[in-house]
């Protein structure tokens, strides 16, 4: 049989796979649309402190750092602070009715003290020139429950903001920095991909990537949703496919909710306005523009950059990012000077979801118990719920820090070996009210996250079984001379 020449064998190959591949990209197609349309979004639910009191006679250390754990920008004196008011985004019944911090929404809260050192008393209060007896702010965030996320069994936080209420500065430094032609191409930029090689041949290393925004976007969608040899080219020719049937702004969008921008723990941060909370214990609304070109800034190496472990990267990259927006017209020569020139101010480092994890434990139990009938758990964690609670976090973290550190005392005091190891627990209660002000299960709940307050049966009588012990073991110590 003869067989026909061999460009006629070679075009029914190349037709065969252009047809196989068209109809792989359709199918891809249609999972990242579902997945564009859908937004993975997860609001988890969260639980926080009683709202924040400051009165006389607290130090200024104490009012400074609880501040600070606030996301205040603070204006300091040797002998005051000064910082803007918000209004209030907590339920308002939390503060005593008709208080003047209800209609302070952008007033100056000025603390004076009775002296320039640390420990200073706190000696007066002042919103704008009235004179109040007490200052109530919002609570603090103890605990952002979690789920377990896709396939690879991440846990992942992460809420939906609409385009329109994330601020310009935002969207403009991430444009700046990872995608200058974001509003000219559709969905691949030839410059942005030989910038990247030239940079990369002259440097002799992967410094620079030339993926766009959409491209970033698609690889991570489709990430979540399936995984094949075929990815890395289809994500070319998905991109110009988004590109053709969505707006920019909301392309857009759904990359500024999606950008992932480090973690909190176990805990992936997902989205400007996690990252916002995250590294800055703000809103977006809030973030002043050198604050903002930091987190654009991240996005390239969230690890790398981090502003926790290397300051100083961080402070380059955070420049780099407002240089690049004067290049381009985003922003003032001057105004990008005079944000570098600022220092960065981070909300203390999350280095777990839970910052009172016993006490988590309690009130997650407490939801489960009362809503069982209605939500299961895991619907109970995602439901986006902002539950408010009685506790002090300063005093909580100062029960675990004394439970902790007794018990290591009197093991050594007793000379108990790892076999003889003690627990302890410790809650204080509000005897007025009854609040629950602190609650400490042990001594480590990384060790174990057992609470012997809560779940611990016993006795009555048994309750008072340690004191009994304690005062045995001091004379026996005092016997032997220890």
């Amino acid at each position: 049989m003869r067989q026909g020449p061999a460009w006629r064998i070679a075009l029914a190959g190349i037709f065969v796979l252009v047809i196989t591949f068209s109809i792989h990209l359709l199918w891809m197609f249609r999972q990242l649309d579902r997945a564009f349309l859908e937004p993975d979004q997860f609001i988890p639910t969260r639980i926080y402190s009683d709202v924040t009191r400051l009165a006389p006679p607290e130090t200024r250390d104490s009012l400074r750092a609880s501040l600070i754990r606030l996301g205040y920008s603070l204006q300091e004196k040797p002998d005051e602070i000064r910082f803007s008011l918000r209004a209030p985004a907590f339920p308002t019944y939390l503060v005593p009715d008709n208080h003047p911090v209800l209609a302070a929404g952008g007033k100056t809260a000025i603390l004076s003290f009775n002296g320039t050192a640390r420990n200073s008393l706190l000696a007066s209060i002042h919103i704008d020139a009235q004179e109040v007896a007490d200052l109530y702010l919002e609570p603090e965030l103890i605990s952002t429950l979690s789920r377990s996320g896709a396939e690879e069994g991440k846990r992942q936080i992460r809420e939906f903001v609409p385009f329109a209420e994330i601020p310009a500065p935002i969207w403009k430094a991430i444009i700046a920095i990872e995608d200058q032609h974001f509003l000219e191409h559709s969905g691949f930029d030839p410059r942005g991909v030989a910038r990247a090689i030239w940079v990369n041949l002259r440097t002799l290393s992967f410094a620079q990537g030339g993926s766009t925004l959409t491209q970033q976007l698609v690889k991570n969608l489709m990430a979540r949703r399936t995984k094949n040899v075929f990815r890395k080219f289809s994500e070319f020719f998905l991109s110009i496919l988004l590109e053709l049937k969505y707006e920019k702004e909301q392309i857009l969008e759904r990359y500024l909710n999606e950008v992932y921008l480090g973690q909190v723990g176990s805990l992936e941060v997902h989205g400007v306005a996690e990252g916002a909370k995250h590294f800055f214990g703000k809103r977006l609304t809030e973030l002043n523009l050198g604050e903002s070109a930091l987190m654009a800034g991240l996005i390239r190496g969230p690890g790398f950059y981090s502003p926790y472990r290397y300051a100083d990267r961080a402070r380059e990259r955070k420049n780099l990012v407002l240089r690049k927006m004067a290049e381009t017209g985003q922003i003032a020569t001057t105004e990008a000077n005079l944000a570098s020139r600022e220092p960065i101010r981070l909300a203390p480092p999350a280095n777990q979801a839970s910052r009172a994890p016993y006490f988590t434990d309690f009130v997650k139990a407490e939801l489960i118990t009362h809503l069982r009938d209605r939500m299961t758990e895991a619907e109970i964690v995602s439901a986006g719920f902002r539950v408010y609670t009685t506790l002090d976090p300063t005093l909580n973290s100062i029960a675990q820090r004394s439970v902790t550190q007794g018990i290591d005392e009197i093991e050594k005091r007793l000379r108990l070996g790892q076999d003889s190891r003690l627990e302890g627990a410790l809650a204080a209660v509000d005897q007025s009210t009854g609040f629950i002000r602190a609650l400490v299960g042990g001594r480590s709940y990384a060790k174990s996250t057992f609470n012997r307050i809560l779940n611990m049966k016993r006795q009555v009588g048994s309750t008072f079984k340690p004191f009994v012990y304690l005062t045995a073991f001091e004379q026996a110590a005092d016997a032997q001379g220890v």
